[in-house]
């Protein structure tokens, strides 16, 4: 990498840029859904869902969703429960898709940055509020 090279910098604010643009457009004011998460240059909260960009481990620009839909329990029935969200997701979750953090099942999508545009960004987070709420 140069000494001057701002590309990854650039590309993460043309993405946030791009990230307040959509959550206006859904109707949120941008500056009530800004977090801060510790090393994560760039956050949003909007309807129980987490946005980031960041860096991953070979500096590329990434756009993350992620959302919290529910959590296992003793006394939930876990082959139902995963039943019902692989149905789900054969109905069409776009480019999300479910994972377990611990006991927590989450949604998220992500994608690199590079080349990202307007309707990509609103797309990625227009799908990841109906796939939550599904």
């Amino acid at each position: 990498m140069a000494l001057f090279d701002t590309g990854i910098h650039s590309n993460q604010v043309a993405t946030a840029v791009m990230t307040e643009v959509a959550i206006i457009d859904l109707g949120y004011v941008a500056e009530t859904c800004r977090r801060t998460i510790e090393n994560t240059p760039h956050a949003w909260e909007v309807e129980n869902i987490t946005i980031t960009i960041t860096a991953d481990a070979s500096d590329n620009s990434i756009m993350r969703l992620e959302s919290v839909i529910g959590t296992l329990n003793d006394s939930t029935n876990n082959a139902q429960y995963f039943r019902a969200l692989l149905e789900k997701n054969y109905r069409g979750l776009g480019s999300c898709a479910y994972s377990l953090v611990g006991n927590d099942v989450v949604l998220i999508t992500e994608r690199p940055t590079i080349d990202l545009d307007q309707s990509e960004v609103s797309n990625m987070i227009t799908q990841m509020i109906l796939a939550a709420k599904a």
